[in-house]
């Protein structure tokens, strides 16, 4: 519950009002007393009958208000003397807690006290004399000094706090004195409920304006992550794009070293060019996987890149049969030229005779050796005719679907 203003200045305030002096009624008329209300000299609020033999208190008998029997005698609705109950009721309760914050203080500034003290202690301790300057004996002065004042003020609030719950028990102990006050703590009651209701609405209201700082924000956050995906999605795509046509590339120059292979040259400088654009595919092909590394992971145009390499590959392992058919080449020439040397010898001795039988038996064995280095190629150059054809089926497959994806982002 809100609090409310002390009881005494809500009286003050309404001494002289007349719905004030119109709530002063007793259950029934007959049985109305002369009553009296007045502030005493603690700010209590003092009402009470007033006879005879029960005179006013000595320190508000000057400012006793006599209250006519014909207001006093004016009725109270039954429910609004429970309202008002429920609301006294409720006011104790918040005093109560009041009061034990107010004693639970002394502990808090106890130990808030101790721990200034400590401090201070330690500032002479962490020195070699471990003495107590005058600027650290008026510091702990001060604390002490700062300590008493606040449990003055706390032991004010505790006594405040049990005089209002003395005075709001004394008017709920009392029918006339709640009768009397019931008007007043009507009115007290109904700020409460519009207070409060003033409280509910702007709590309403920020909780709605919390709702829709939180809703936009979600939104912008939303929007930013979703705008970054895109972003990435379109470096993502660009690079995607890179790496199919540096694969493209690739192909090109496969295919370049592999018309050299299979135009079965056999000049040095021939094997120079075959040697020399393998190379620099190879190197091409370790950039390509290094600079997309993450999309060659992702399996961006594996198909393709997986031909390309396989091509390249192939063309590698070719290199050998290659060397292997232009060696035979020449050690078949070597052997001819020896044997058709010594068949020249138109009257050969022992010994030519000999050498003309060996040389023949190499020319024999150079031709088998020529002949199976040949087949060996042949079938080499074959099946490189066949991957080349594959990675270039797979290659073309690859720019259809994406003319196909292109087209369909444009025409959406």
């Amino acid at each position: 519950m809100i609090p409310l203003l002390p009881i005494p200045a809500r009286i003050l305030l309404c001494v002289s009002s007349a719905l004030a002096l119109t709530s002063l009624a007793s259950p029934t008329p007959a049985a109305a007393q002369p009553m009296y209300r007045c502030v005493d000299n603690d700010g209590h609020v003092v009402i009470g009958k007033s006879a005879p033999d029960v005179p006013p208190p000595a320190n508000c008998r000057r400012d006793a208000i006599p209250v006519p029997k014909a207001i006093q005698s004016q009725p109270v609705a039954q429910k609004d003397l429970e309202a008002v109950k429920q609301f006294l009721n409720e006011r104790l309760t918040d005093l109560a807690m009041r009061e034990a914050r107010c004693r639970s203080a002394h502990e808090t500034i106890e130990v808030k006290k101790d721990d200034a003290l400590d401090a201070i202690d330690s500032l002479s301790d962490n020195r070699r004399n471990s003495r107590v300057s005058r600027a650290e004996s008026r510091a702990a002065g001060k604390v002490e000094e700062a300590a008493k004042l606040a449990h003055v003020t706390i032991k004010q609030c505790v006594q405040k706090a049990q005089a209002d719950i003395a005075q709001v028990r004394g008017i709920l102990s009392s029918p006339e004195v709640l009768r009397a006050q019931a008007p007043e703590l009507l009115v007290a009651l109904r700020r409460d409920h519009e207070l409060a209701e003033t409280r509910r609405e702007a709590d309403r209201q920020d909780l709605e304006q919390r709702r829709y700082a939180t809703l936009r924000a979600e939104r912008e956050l939303q929007a930013a992550l979703e705008e970054k995906e895109a972003a990435s999605r379109r470096v993502a795509e660009r690079l995607s794009g890179e790496l199919r046509e540096q694969w493209l590339t690739v192909l090109e120059n496969v295919r370049g070293v592999h018309e050299i292979y299979a135009s079965g040259g056999s000049s040095d400088t021939v094997s120079d060019a075959f040697s020399l654009r393998l190379e620099a595919i190879g190197r091409l092909i370790q950039s390509i996987r290094v600079k997309y590394a993450s999309q060659v992971q992702m399996g961006d145009h594996k198909a393709l890149g997986m031909a390309v390499y396989a091509a390249y590959a192939a063309l590698a392992a070719a290199g050998p049969d290659w060397q292997r058919e232009r060696q035979a080449a020449e050690s078949l020439a070597s052997a001819e030229a020896n044997a058709a040397r010594y068949g020249a010898i138109r009257s050969p001795s022992t010994l030519d005779r000999a050498n003309s039988d060996q040389s023949k038996r190499l020319l024999r064995t150079a031709q088998q050796q020529y002949e199976d280095a040949k087949t060996q190629l042949a079938a080499r150059r074959d099946s490189l005719t066949q991957l080349l054809a594959e990675t270039i089926r797979i290659a073309k497959e690859e720019r259809e679907r994406t003319q196909q994806v292109s087209a369909e982002a444009r025409n959406p």
